[in-house]
């Protein structure tokens, strides 16, 4: 579901703008939707790098194995712990 919605979004940037000027503007957005997910720096860093819609989509292909392990972990010792993004009380 995740995947799916930040394919979307890149995707109506991306009929809006040309792919170039696109791929330029959706690195924040990527990046705010892989904040306190669990994607180590390494995906962040990556993010940089997006210059085409083929490098979305090998870069999405990696986001689509999940969060990192020590995350994974970090999530089943916590499972009380609230991971809702959303910024109410």
């Amino acid at each position: 579901e995740f995947c799916d919605e930040l394919r979307r979004h890149i995707a109506d940037v991306v009929d809006y703008y040309d792919e170039i000027l696109a791929m330029k503007l959706s690195r924040k957005y990527i990046l705010d939707y892989l904040g306190g997910r669990g994607f180590g720096g390494e995906m962040k860093r990556r993010v940089s790098y997006l210059a085409t819609l083929d490098d979305f989509e090998r870069f999405m292909a990696d986001v689509d194995q999940g969060p990192s392990e020590r995350y994974r972990q970090w999530a089943a010792t916590n499972p009380l712990h609230s991971r809702d993004l959303r910024n109410e009380p």
